[in-house]
């Protein structure tokens, strides 16, 4: 792969500011755009809702907070690994190294899972994909059942048109992580980065980002990487692919994605 010219933010240099306004806009050019990046809120774990208006985030408990600005709310107050369903209407998240439902109507949950952690939806919402201690494990909805994977890894995370499944794997000779993808029809999986971790794809599938010393993304038609901050992990692609929510810190930060929504339709 080939280590295209890199658009990089000196976050460390602003953390300074960004404790004095919790609403730091950084703006900046890239290729012509005016782009721009800022602290949202304190917190980690970031995810979108599938109209793209809120963020789901872990910040001593789960909390639910409107992207564009609003006051967060406290929804869970142990909870981890945070996702909406596809439809907007549920949130799974892990307690206790269990997997719950939590219906944002009536504010119920519901156990899902007895034993597992890190899940996340299928695009259809008729399946999750999740890791337990043995592995990573496809959990369907409708069936009430369980399959484990012949993979082992952990933050599972679906491709958009729900046919492939992207994982962190470890290897045990040179300590580190990297991202495989694993298709479920032929049941195989192909390593695609070396030392990288968090993966998450956007809509179109042509762009992966992940964490990697900073916020990357690998075009994976091009097989290509871009480097896009010297900073930060769990990056979180917005359902049109034009924002990025990302974790550094202790905040988690928003912003633009050189790619925008043309380049994800």
């Amino acid at each position: 792969m080939r280590l295209r010219a890199a658009l990089v933010f000196a976050l460390a240099g602003l953390m300074g500011c960004a404790k004095a306004n919790p609403r730091l806009v950084i703006k900046y050019s890239h290729a012509g755009k005016l782009l721009e990046i800022q602290e949202l809120a304190k917190g980690r774990q970031p995810g979108w809702s599938p109209d793209g208006e809120r963020m789901v985030y872990v910040n001593q408990g789960i909390r639910l907070q409107g992207v564009d600005g609003g006051e967060p709310l406290k929804i869970n107050a142990e909870g981890e690994d945070p996702a909406f369903s596809p439809d907007g209407q549920q949130l799974i998240f892990t307690q206790n190294n269990q997997i719950w439902l939590l219906n944002l109507n009536d504010m119920q949950k519901t156990l899902l899972i007895e034993k597992g952690r890190q899940p996340a939806w299928s695009p259809e919402g008729n399946t999750i994909v999740y890791v337990a201690d043995d592995g990573i494990w496809v959990y369907d909805l409708a069936l009430n059942k369980a399959e484990m994977l012949p993979v082992k890894g952990i933050n599972p995370v679906w491709s958009k048109d729900g046919r492939l499944i992207y994982f962190e794997s470890f290897d045990p000779l040179k300590l580190n992580f990297n991202i495989e993808r694993y298709d479920p029809d032929n049941k195989k999986s192909d390593q695609l980065l070396y030392d990288a971790v968090q993966p998450d794809v956007a809509k179109s599938g042509n762009y992966l980002y992940y964490s990697s010393t900073g916020i990357w993304v690998l075009d994976l038609q091009k097989m290509e990487n871009t480097r896009l901050t010297l900073y930060g992990y769990e990056p979180a692609v917005s359902p049109d692919g034009r924002r990025l929510l990302f974790s550094y810190n202790g905040s988690i930060w928003l912003m633009d994605s050189p790619y925008d929504k043309s380049d994800d339709e």
